[in-house]
């Protein structure tokens, strides 16, 4: 899971727009880490939920991998 050190609601949210610098480098991180578990394990997923989907209202994405079930 990838979490911002400061509050940020949602992807979509207005918080967001002034933390262009901050998202480009979760981006980054984001990247590394599903690249380096595609690498390991043939898959990877890159999830953040929105709206009613979001049970943290705290910005974050999860990073998965596992077989397609």
């Amino acid at each position: 899971m990838v979490i911002p050190k400061i509050h940020i609601q949602s992807f979509i949210s207005q918080e967001e727009e002034n933390n262009d610098e901050l998202l480009l480098e979760m981006m980054r991180v984001i990247k590394k880490i599903a690249a380096d578990m595609l690498a390991q394990t043939g898959s990877s997923k890159i999830v953040t939920n929105l709206g009613s989907y979001q049970d943290s209202k705290h910005l974050h994405w999860h990073i998965v991998s596992g077989e397609r079930t």
